[in-house]
């Protein structure tokens, strides 16, 4: 998974491989920051890919034995949810959500003052909220023990709960036309991709099926009684 550092120290010569020996001319100096990833060496040390200049730097000082670099995580502090965008536009919404005591690994976007763009999924977030100007995250260096277990704490739309269609899904098996139904109302009002959406494709095709499968039972039915008719 990648994700946002900061150094700490006073400056870490980068390396062209996993290996203190192989110095670079590049410099990280104190307070720079970058996506990256872990990695560890074959002799067990630990060290950072630069996504940008695929360098390495090695993550604890080999004398000092203190790590050099600390990870980037911003707190939603929004009461409710915050939706990420595409891009560094408040229009170009996405299908994800923090929501309130979450924490992501971002950064900010230097060339978009006022956005973050998250490490991994490279989705941007307002810094503070369109319309009010109320600041909607706030820094820190580690994650919270909940955004662990859900995954740094990036939701799913809200709103895209397939409740209502899986249900529609199991009962097509008995009556077709509401998988048809279901598939209508779903496609004129949720995006293509979202999960809403696609238990409605699936109720759809479990209709088709069933009403199949009926069709071709009372033909077997008809062909067999006619059969035995004198």
């Amino acid at each position: 998974m990648t994700l946002a550092f900061r150094c700490v120290q006073g400056s870490v010569a980068y390396r062209t491989s996993k290996a203190m020996a192989e110095r670079s001319e590049a410099i990280c100096s104190k307070g720079d920051t970058f996506f990256g990833k872990r990695l560890t060496a074959q002799d067990g040390s630990v060290w950072l890919s630069n996504e940008s200049n695929q360098l390495f730097l090695p993550m604890v000082h080999p004398e000092k034995k203190k790590e050099m670099f600390e990870e980037v995580y911003w707190e939603c502090t929004f009461q409710g949810t915050v939706q990420a965008r595409s891009s560094p536009e408040v229009s170009d919404t996405s299908e994800t959500w923090v929501k309130t005591g979450q924490s992501i690994s971002a950064l900010p976007v230097a060339e978009h003052p006022g956005w973050l763009i998250e490490a991994d999924s490279k989705l941007f977030y307002p810094m503070n909220h369109p319309k009010s100007g109320d600041v909607l995250f706030k820094s820190k260096t580690s994650p919270n023990s909940s955004d662990l277990e859900e995954g740094q704490g990036v939701l799913k739309d809200p709103t895209d709960d397939p409740s209502c269609e899986q249900v529609a899904a199991a009962i097509s098996l008995c009556i077709p036309l509401v998988g048809c139904v279901t598939f209508c109302v779903s496609a004129a009002n949720n995006k293509e991709g979202s999960n809403k959406r696609k238990w409605g494709n699936i109720a759809c095709g479990v209709a088709t099926a069933s009403a199949i499968l009926g069709v071709m039972l009372r033909f077997t039915v008809f062909s067999t009684s006619s059969y035995y008719q004198y």
